[in-house]
C-alpha cells in the first residue's frame, strides 16, 4: 500500500523499537517506505534517528494502560529521544480498530504505532499494516513475533484459575485442561475474558449452599 508523505503506515511494534519505526523517512528521500522499514545496513540506527529529527513527533495508539505503562514509556522515551514528542490514543483493541479503519478511509494518517491485538489483526486484514525490521526482535522467541514480520509482542497476559476454597479442596483441583470435562464441575465454572484487551471480565455464579 502506498501511503502519504507525512504519516506514512501503520506499523505494529513492541515497545523498545518505537523510535526504529517513528518515521518513514531518511536522508535518502529516494527511499521507499518499505525499504525503510527493512533497512539492515549498520547505519540503520543513524537514519532512522535522523528522520525522526524532521518530524519531531510520534503518534502512538495503545490499549495499554496510560497510568501504568503509556505516561512511564512516554516519559522514558522523550528522555532517550528529547527531539520527538510521544504523543498517545488510549483505547480498548476493538475502539483502535474502528478508529483506524475510519481514519483511513477518510485519508488521514495520523498513526504511526499501535499496540493492541485486535487493532493489529484487523489493520493488517485491511492492509495497513507495514513490515519492519529490527535486530531486538532476533531476542524474541519465535511464537512472540510475526515470521513475516508484521509485528511483535509488546506483552504477555497469563491466564490462570481460581476457585473457591470454601467449596472446593486443594487435593481436588483440576490439573489439567481435560480434568475440567469432569462431570462434577458441570454447571460450576464460568469462564469469561474480555475479547480483545483489558483485564478479564469475571462473572460470579454460586451455588445454593454457598451462602452469598
Amino acid at each position: 500500500m502506498t501511503s502519504p508523505r507525512r504519516r506514512s503506515t501503520i506499523r505494529t511494534v513492541y515497545l523498545t523499537a518505537i523510535v526504529a519505526l517513528g518515521t518513514m523517512f531518511s536522508t535518502a528521500p529516494a527511499a521507499t517506505v518499505e525499504e525503510i522499514a527493512l533497512l539492515k545496513s549498520a547505519e540503520r540506527h543513524k537514519i532512522l534517528v535522523e528522520g525522526a529529527k524532521k518530524e519531531g513527533k510520534l503518534m502512538f495508539y495503545t490499549a495499554l494502560i496510560v497510568d501504568q505503562v503509556v505516561r512511564p514509556l512516554k516519559a522514558a522515551f522523550e528522555k532517550e529521544y528529547p527531539f520527538i514528542q510521544l504523543e498517545f490514543f488510549r483505547a480498548n483493541s476493538d475502539r483502535l480498530a474502528q478508529k483506524i479503519l475510519a481514519e483511513y478511509q477518510a485519508k488521514r494518517y495520523d498513526v504511526d504505532v499501535i499496540s493492541g491485538s485486535g487493532a493489529t489483526t484487523m489493520g493488517r486484514q485491511a492492509g495497513y499494516l507495514q513490515k519492519f525490521f529490527s535486530p531486538h526482535t532476533a531476542e524474541y522467541p519465535a511464537e512472540l513475533k510475526d515470521p513475516q514480520g508484521f509485528w511483535g509482542a509488546t506483552n504477555v497476559y497469563f491466564m490462570t484459575l481460581g476457585y473457591n476454597s470454601r467449596m472446593v479442596k486443594p487435593n481436588e483441583l483440576p490439573k489439567t485442561y481435560e480434568d475440567l470435562l469432569n462431570p462434577r464441575w458441570k454447571g460450576q465454572m464460568m469462564w469469561s475474558t474480555s475479547l480483545t484487551s483489558g483485564a478479564p471480565v469475571v462473572r460470579r455464579q454460586h451455588s445454593a449452599d454457598d451462602g452469598r
